[in-house]
C-alpha cells in the first residue's frame, strides 16, 4: 500500500504533513499482490479508547510499512469521540476491528492476539507509532529460535511528534530486569520496539488484566522465565509519544505496580537461590525506598516554588 492509495493524507496540521507517517510511500510494490508467505507473518494489535487525536498516525505508521505478509487488528475499547470514524475510514486495510466495551488495555490487547495469526508480533498503542521501515528491516533480523526476545531502538518524541531523543535498553537478561535502579531506570525495555514470537505470548498467558501500569514489563519477565533470550536490534522499531495526560504522567502508580511487578518475577523464578532472592528483594526494598525520597523532594520543592508565587507582590 502506498501514502497515495491511502485516504484522507491532510494530517492534522501542515507540518505534521512533512513527517511520517504523512509524508511517504515506502515501497509502491509491497502487497501488491496480497501476503507473501516468503515472509515471516507479523501481527500488530493496537488497542484503543477515545484516542481520536492520534489513532490515524498510528495506523498509517503501520500500514505504510508496506510490509508483505501484516495481519493488522484494532481493538477498540467503545470510544466516543471520533476514533471509530477514523477506523472506517482505512477498514479496507485492516483485517479485523471491534469497538466494544473491554476490561482496559491488557484485555483489548490479549483478545486482539487470541485471533492472531501472524508468527510475530507487538501491540502499537494508538498514541504511539511503528517508525518507518521497521518491520522490512526485522524481517532480516529473525532467527529460527522462536524463543527470542527482539529490542530495537525507540524514539521518543512529543505530541506533535517533534524528536526528543532515540533510547536503547541494556537489559539482556532476567537478572538485569528487575535491577530497577542500575538497568529499568536508566535504560529501560520502551514497549513499542519490541517483537515476539506469538505461541510465546500466549504460553505466558498474554498480559496481565489486572496490572495497568507494568503490564509490558510483566510480559518480558514472563517471556524471559519462559526461556526467551533477548536479541537486540541495532535500528528503530518504535515511536513512544509523550505528553502530559498518559497513564505514566503518574509517576509513583507507575513506580509502585512496576516494583510489584519485579518482586513477583523475583519470586516466580524457581532457578534462583533463596539467598539470591533474598538479595534481589532487599534491593528493590532500597530502591523502593530511594524512589519515595525523590517524590518527596520533588513534591516539596514544587510546593515551595508554588509559595514563593503566591507571596510575589502584584503590581
Amino acid at each position: 500500500m502506498t501514502d497515495k492509495e491511502m485516504p484522507g493524507t491532510a494530517g492534522p496540521n501542515k507540518s505534521s504533513k512533512k513527517k511520517w507517517p504523512w509524508n511517504a510511500e515506502i515501497d509502491p510494490d509491497a502487497g501488491k499482490n496480497g501476503r507473501d508467505p516468503e515472509w515471516p507473518k507479523i501481527t500488530i494489535v493496537t488497542p484503543s479508547y477515545n484516542q481520536g487525536e492520534f489513532i490515524e498516525e498510528t495506523i498509517r505508521s503501520v500500514l505504510l510499512q508496506n510490509y508483505p505478509n501484516l495481519e493488522y487488528i484494532v481493538i477498540d475499547g467503545g470510544s466516543t469521540d471520533q476514533t471509530v470514524d477514523v477506523i472506517k475510514k482505512y477498514e479496507k486495510w485492516i483485517d479485523y476491528w471491534v469497538s466494544e466495551p473491554d476490561r482496559g488495555q491488557s484485555d483489548a490487547i490479549n483478545k486482539g492476539f487470541e485471533i492472531a495469526t501472524g508468527t510475530y508480533g507487538n501491540w502499537i498503542n494508538s498514541d504511539d507509532l511503528l517508525a518507518d521501515g521497521a518491520l522490512l528491516e526485522f524481517a532480516k533480523h529473525v532467527t529460527a529460535d522462536e524463543k527470542t526476545l527482539y529490542i530495537g531502538t525507540c524514539i521518543q518524541a512529543d505530541r506533535h511528534l517533534e524528536f526528543i531523543r532515540t533510547v536503547s535498553s541494556t537489559i539482556r537478561s532476567l537478572e538485569d530486569l528487575v535491577d530497577l535502579e542500575n538497568h529499568w531506570e536508566k535504560h529501560s525495555i520502551s514497549q513499542q520496539n519490541v517483537l515476539f514470537n506469538i505461541e510465546q505470548f500466549r504460553d505466558v498467558g498474554g498480559l496481565n488484566v489486572d496490572n495497568h501500569y507494568s503490564m509490558d514489563y510483566e510480559l518480558w519477565g514472563d517471556l524471559m522465565l519462559n526461556g526467551n533470550r533477548v536479541q537486540t536490534l541495532d535500528f528503530e522499531v518504535g515511536i513512544f509519544r509523550r505528553y502530559e495526560g498518559q497513564k505514566i504522567s503518574d509517576k509513583w502508580k507507575a513506580a509502585r505496580s512496576l516494583m510489584k511487578s519485579a518482586h513477583k518475577l523475583v519470586l516466580k523464578n524457581s532457578a534462583w537461590s533463596l539467598a539470591k532472592k533474598m538479595r534481589l528483594t532487599l534491593n528493590l526494598l532500597r530502591y523502593r525506598y530511594h524512589f519515595a525520597k525523590r517524590m518527596i523532594s520533588l513534591r516539596s520543592r514544587v510546593k515551595n516554588a508554588a509559595m514563593k508565587v503566591l507571596k510575589k507582590p502584584t503590581d
